[in-house]
């Protein structure tokens, strides 16, 4: 019985923490989604899970089930981005690259930045071991920003099989 209640005790408190991370970009996703001059695209696991379960054959199914391998361990892709000229005012945008600029990256690595006279594109990623967790893209410019991110568990040779592809 002891052993019992420890363990509904345990269960009780670690409960919280198992929950998975959230990406950064979940609550400015949900806050601009749908709005005025925003385009928003979210590729759900589910899709990618179909994706797995198809077979191809022919001269690229090699590279097709490698990207199929790649695909089925990723939870969701989110988009979300705002192009000046597409509806929307100049007080979302400005306020959108505020909240761009906000992002808590703490715990991811600056993988390259492309600064151009008009245009800034970072790329970052949240690592765990050898696991990539979150690739995510922030683009900003004169009249569009936003980001993509791509969430999930992928590793150094999924990595390399997608690039090569």
């Amino acid at each position: 019985m002891k052993k019992l209640i420890i363990a509904i005790l345990a269960i009780v408190f670690f409960a919280p923490f198992a929950q998975a991370q959230e990406s950064v970009t979940e609550k400015l996703y949900e806050k601009y989604s749908g709005k005025d001059g925003f385009t928003t695209v979210h590729i759900t696991k589910e899709l990618f899970s179909m994706i797995a379960q198809m077979n191809f054959d022919g001269e690229d199914a090699k590279e097709m089930n490698e990207m199929k391998e790649a695909m089925a361990n990723l939870q969701f892709i989110r988009i979300l981005m705002f192009e000046k000229g597409e509806g929307g005012s100049s007080a979302d945008f400005n306020a959108f690259k505020k909240d761009l600029s906000a992002f808590d990256l703490d715990g991811y690595s600056e993988l390259m930045v492309v600064d151009d006279k008009d245009e800034n594109v970072r790329f970052v990623a949240r690592q765990e071991g050898d696991i990539f967790k979150e690739f995510l893209v922030l683009i900003e410019s004169d009249d569009e920003a936003g980001f993509i991110s791509i969430f999930g568990d992928i590793d150094f040779k999924t990595i390399s099989k997608v690039s090569q592809t």
